[in-house]
């Protein structure tokens, strides 16, 4: 039996995970799979199903996942035909600066 003893680091303890975000004074929805994790040190935007983490509120969710989910830097979900066009963009190496 192998025991791992983990230091618990109060920096990464999560206090509390919220589904919205507050734009120009109103609550806007984020997009169906992203959240936002508040931890001592800053806020997380993470996958919701994995809770994987896809930037943070001060740079805005990378530039990789706006492509793949559909969402703006916020979080935000974009309309249907815009989040069309970035998956499109993204599989064609437009607009991702590794495959420049």
């Amino acid at each position: 039996m192998l025991n791992l003893f983990l230091r618990y680091i109060r920096s990464h303890q999560i206090e509390s995970i919220s589904f919205d975000t507050r734009l120009t004074g109103n609550q806007t929805a984020l997009h169906p799979c992203v959240a936002i994790a508040a931890r001592k040190n800053g806020e997380d935007l993470i996958l919701r199903p994995t809770g994987q983490v896809v930037g943070n509120t001060d740079r805005g969710v990378d530039e990789l996942y706006q492509h793949i989910l559909g969402c703006d830097h916020r979080g935000v979900a974009v309309d249907v035909s815009l989040a069309e066009k970035m998956a499109q963009d993204f599989w064609r190496g437009s607009n991702i600066s590794a495959f420049d």
